[in-house]
């Protein structure tokens, strides 16, 4: 592939700049491209004042002397990303809004994008492997575990990955700093991001408050006998697991076990009640477009970071059961529950109910 026109997502953050001067390296006809994402006045409330993404972008782009993009995509990313993210904590779930701007914003608009412009693939910066044989792409682990990206990216489909580039997944986070020095990028020594890039602060809570000002109403704090412990400040300002923060007096610690929006109440319990070893999958999909079996082993990851745990998973109708071979503490609907077979991804969906 060395020779063709890649276009390059680029942040303005090291791991994107590095990415592009990388693949240039590489022999690659490089160009870069800066999304331009928000619109709304709650993604931008609070921010302090810096460089944009696309200014950062632009000057690494400069360094490297390529072309440098800019693709307003703020109203599809509020439609595809935003609100249902909102929605999700307004229904009493805890979503993971990067699973599904990769799948509908990097990967869905930006790559149709990419290859409707003459593109041959699109680069980005995560970290993350994809091993390609004539016959499918197959998803794998980042040999930097510490920064491993894949949990993110299970939504991807053969489409996707047989048209994208990945250059940072055998290389460390350390290697990709020296790099970045190496080509005198002015992103070496920047920071890490924050987790959701619209959230200023990454104060998940204030930006609904701001976002969704009517929802933040109280109601009753409950035990799993029904007995009235407190009151709450909204449902949404809870998940599942939470211990701190809950305003309630206990002769042992309790933990949220439970969101009721029909009834806007908050259930909690004994560290025993909030784990579980069987749930179900709803809305999933495999990298192979279909999967393994009817019924399959995997390590199952149930959060970012989370440490896979053996389970067996079946299908039933339009949903996946997943049996743990040890209860996990927290399982939480709304988040992602994504399968592995060893560092390969095989899949995932969203954690519906426990059961």
């Amino acid at each position: 592939m060395a020779g063709k026109k890649i276009l390059t997502a680029m942040s303005g953050g090291v791991d994107s700049s590095v990415t592009a001067a990388l693949l240039l390296e590489q022999g690659f006809d490089v160009e870069g491209v800066t999304l331009d994402l928000f619109s709304h006045p709650c993604t931008t409330r609070s921010r302090q004042p810096t460089d944009s993404p696309a200014e950062k972008a632009a000057r690494s782009a400069q360094i490297l002397g390529i072309k440098h993009h800019v693709l307003d995509i703020q109203e599809q990313f509020t439609a595809e990303v935003i609100e249902p993210f909102v929605a999700e904590y307004m229904d009493g779930r805890t979503p993971n809004p990067c699973v599904r701007c990769n799948q509908k914003i990097k990967f869905g608009v930006l790559l149709d994008w990419t290859l409707k412009q003459g593109y041959a693939a699109l680069a980005t910066g995560h970290y993350v492997q994809v091993k390609r044989s004539q016959s499918a792409c197959t998803l794998h682990r980042a040999e930097d575990r510490s920064k491993d990206q894949s949990y993110a990216l299970y939504r991807l489909g053969q489409h996707q990955l047989c048209h994208t580039l990945f250059p940072l997944g055998e290389l460390t986070k350390t290697e990709v700093r020296r790099l970045a020095e190496k080509f005198k990028l002015p992103a070496a020594s920047a920071r890490e991001s924050q987790d959701i890039c619209f959230v200023p602060g990454d104060d998940y809570k204030q930006f609904l408050q701001c976002y969704r000002p009517a929802a933040a109403s109280p109601g009753p704090i409950v035990d799993t006998q029904g007995r009235v412990l407190g009151q709450h400040r909204g449902v949404y300002n809870y998940t599942v697991g939470q211990r701190k923060g809950l305003g309630i007096a206990a002769p042992q610690p309790l933990y949220v076990v439970k969101l009721d929006v029909n009834t806007n109440t908050v259930v909690v319990g004994t560290s025993k009640e909030i784990y579980s070893d069987k749930f179900l999958v709803s809305d999933y999909n495999f990298v192979a477009g279909h999967p393994p079996a009817d019924v399959f082993e995997t390590e199952v990851m149930t959060r970012y970071n989370s440490r896979p745990a053996p389970a067996r998973v079946k299908l039933i109708d339009d949903c996946l059961q997943v049996e743990l071979a040890a209860p996990q503490r927290a399982v939480t609907p709304g988040q992602s529950a994504v399968f592995y077979r060893q560092n390969q991804v095989l899949g995932g969906g969203i954690i519906k109910q426990r059961i």
